[in-house]
């Protein structure tokens, strides 16, 4: 008797896992047909682009998409909400916004299923020529059909000594041609230019880069140099004067790096005085200027310190009809150089004169002093 209740046993067994095995293999299975598609080169101005990506239901329970999402909402996803059946057909389609999005995307859509695979990755990619409105905007400065992101490029203060630094400006071939782009800082042996990369086909994204070493600027303080940028289409374009020439104004502010000195150094240091006493809100005021005539004003820089006051640099950052000069770079302690300051009443754009005269020296307290420069001009 027990040995049959086992042989009876043994027969329910091998017969729930037969009925077990097909059972669990019985699944929906996600096999697609496309998962990646590039939509070119094509105009902004032609609005939404969308390409139909196909699957099939490969296995032989039903399919459902249980959500699907995408990498950007410049991307929008239709699907299938009914259950696919084993052996047919569905499709996704995946839409793309160019609006106020030019240049190269590529964009991902994530497609979730209780198939197999769980999760598919589908990918557009492409290439939009924006409109002239939205070129504007994001690229304001033209060499030819080459449009660059900027005119300038501010890198604010470097210490003279220490490694330079680096900025870029990007530039996009608008043209319907092949770009080769050219860049030079002219006699600017502080500046170095680069271009990468320098062969730009149509739509495409370059970088004009700006690398630039304090320690051989010419001047202390401000220096503003120019990177002149030309393009070239290749020969043989379609694409009407595609090439041009624009320039690009670098500006640093060159400093002097005294945070290291010590106790002794500091106490040994120059002072920096202005007219006898303390540099503070110091105005050179010119009076009535005749308009067509120069006016002239001085004031007295001391040293109230022990070493020698090195003059760095005098110099008026913005003011038009405004120069000034120094008689002596080194003024020894208790000893005055004189800053002369003239105003050219005809270079003068408004009625009020009012701007700002910068001195640099190596006063480690006082290294850049401000002064203004005030006056009326009269016709």
């Amino acid at each position: 008797m027990k040995w049959l209740w086992r042989h009876i046993g043994v027969v329910v067994g091998l017969t729930v896992w037969l009925c077990w095995v097909p059972c669990a293999s019985a699944q929906p299975q996600l096999h697609w047909l496309e998962r990646e598609y590039d939509f070119g080169t094509f105009m902004e101005a032609g609005g939404k682009v969308s390409h139909v990506m196909r699957m099939v239901n490969t296995g032989d329970q039903p399919l459902v998409i249980e959500r699907v999402t995408a990498s950007c909402g410049c991307t929008a996803v239709t699907w299938p909400h009914d259950p696919v059946m084993a052996g047919d057909t569905a499709s996704v389609q995946v839409t793309y916004d160019p609006s106020g999005r030019p240049g190269v995307f590529e964009k991902q859509v994530l497609v979730y299923s209780n198939g197999e695979p769980r999760r598919s990755v589908l990918r557009i990619t492409g290439n939009v020529i924006a409109t002239e409105e939205t070129l504007a905007k994001q690229y304001p400065l033209r060499a030819g059909r080459l449009l660059l992101s900027a005119g300038q490029v501010p890198l604010g203060s470097l210490v003279r000594g220490v490694k330079g630094k680096m900025e870029y400006v990007s530039c996009l071939n608008a043209s319907l041609d092949t770009l080769v782009v050219h860049a030079n800082a002219g006699n600017a042996r502080h500046v170095h230019v680069g271009v990468v990369p320098d062969t730009v086909p149509p739509g495409k994204v370059t970088a004009v880069t700006v690398h630039y070493e304090p320690a051989l600027a010419p001047l202390w303080g401000l220096n503003v140099d120019t990177v002149t940028v030309v393009s070239d289409p290749l020969p043989g374009g379609q694409t009407v004067k595609a090439g041009g020439i624009a320039q690009i104004e670098v500006m640093a502010v060159v400093t002097e790096d005294m945070s290291g000195l010590t106790e002794e150094q500091l106490a040994q240091a120059p002072v920096l005085q202005i007219d006898g006493g303390q540099p503070n809100d110091v105005t050179v005021d010119c009076g009535t200027i005749a308009r067509g005539t120069v006016t002239r004003r001085t004031l007295s820089i001391g040293n109230a310190g022990r070493q020698p006051l090195l003059v760095r640099r005098v110099w008026v950052p913005g003011g038009e009809g405004v120069s000034v000069s120094v008689d002596h770079e080194q003024v020894k302690r208790g000893k005055q150089a004189t800053v002369t300051v003239e105003v050219d009443g005809s270079k003068v754009n408004d009625k009020l004169l009012n701007t700002r005269m910068s001195i640099m020296t190596n006063d480690p307290e006082r290294p850049v002093v401000d002064v203004r420069v005030v006056g009326v001009v009269e016709e």
